[in-house]
């Protein structure tokens, strides 16, 4: 065969690696066609059985690749599609999360920017109205001292950014008010918004300046023949002009001087410290019960005390350069009765 198919081999032999076998079975077919002879043709024949089988071979190869790549595919889409779905449904889920965080930020942002302009604006408010108060407050003594201005800082006495102004202006104005009905609301709203460890000073200078002021009132009653009404508010003077009664007036600062008293009790209770003795300076009690106190070595500077029951005080600490009324009535203890325990300076 080797020798009769050295024609047909020397011919395809270039051919049947790199040509397709189409090619090599038409050489085969035009070879036999030229020559009849059976051995070549069985050679031929034998040639184009291996050229088949081998591309048989390759069709099979192709077909197992296919089968293999499809197998492998058919392997992977099972466990490929549920993970690429779980990365996207954790990347859909970080992003909303990323999203969301940013979307919160900017709101409380917007939230925090719009607090802050409210508040501005509501300081802005706040300052023109107590400025305009303040106005009002000034136009006259009348006004200020009257129902309109004393209802006005207390207004201003609850909360806001002008407490501590309201409460050193209400102060002041304590100590001129003629009617106890007006002084009461101001008085107890001022205490309210005065701290615990500052009442003790604010109040002693407050019964002191109301004690000056009975006293000055006591004096111009005196000086009065014949003594007006005490229930008059307003009197005729001898040359016919309308002036304040000093009874009715000295009448209304006892009843105020009586308000003031009632609140230094608690605030002689809360004393941690011994108070510095200017923060007792002129301290007044008239008319009041301190049983059951320790003063702690309280300093009572220029003091005025009268009719005050001390039963069971703790008085023996005491430092004394004041005024004192002895009153004694049943079985009660006034505090002429304990001056013996305390130590005079």
């Amino acid at each position: 065969v080797t020798g009769v198919t050295d024609g047909f081999t020397q011919e395809t032999a270039m051919t049947t690696d790199s040509q397709p076998a189409e090619s090599v079975l038409n050489s085969a077919l035009a070879l036999a066609k030229s020559n009849a002879d059976a051995t070549t043709l069985q050679s031929i024949a034998t040639v184009m059985k291996y050229v088949t089988e081998s591309e048989k071979a390759k069709a099979e190869t192709r077909n197992l690749t296919r089968s293999a790549s499809s197998e492998a595919f058919r392997f992977y889409v099972p466990v490929v599609a549920p993970l690429v779905s779980a990365i996207a449904v954790v990347g859909a889920l970080v992003f909303q999360t990323v999203q969301f965080r940013e979307t919160s930020r900017l709101q409380a942002q917007t939230v925090e920017i719009q607090k802050q302009t409210v508040e501005l604006q509501s300081r802005a408010a706040e300052d023109t109205a107590w400025r305009d108060a303040l106005k009002t407050l000034t136009q006259s003594p009348t006004v200020m001292s009257g129902l309109t201005g004393t209802t006005i800082l207390s207004t201003y006495l609850s909360s806001g950014a002008h407490v501590d102004e309201a409460r050193s202006i209400a102060l002041s104005l304590l100590g001129d008010l003629q009617f106890v009905n007006i002084f009461g609301p101001l008085f107890a709203k001022a205490v309210a918004a005065t701290p615990p460890d500052k009442r003790l000073p604010v109040l002693a200078d407050l019964s002191f300046r109301l004690r000056e002021s009975y006293f000055r009132l006591s004096a111009a009653a005196d000086d009065m023949h014949p003594a007006p009404p005490a229930n008059l508010p307003v009197i005729t003077d001898q040359r016919g002009q309308q002036i304040s009664n000093p009874l009715f007036a000295r009448d209304q600062v006892n009843r105020q001087l009586t308000l003031v008293c009632e609140a230094l009790r608690p605030a002689l209770t809360t004393i941690s410290t011994v108070p510095p003795p200017s923060e007792t300076l002129g301290l007044t009690l008239w008319d009041c019960d301190v049983s059951g106190l320790t003063f702690k070595s309280l300093g009572l500077v220029s003091a005025n005390i009268s009719g005050v029951s001390v039963a069971g005080a703790d008085c023996r600490r005491i430092i004394i350069k004041t005024e004192i009324e002895k009153r004694s009535t049943g079985s009660e203890q006034w505090l002429r009765g304990r001056v013996q325990y305390t130590r005079l300076k």
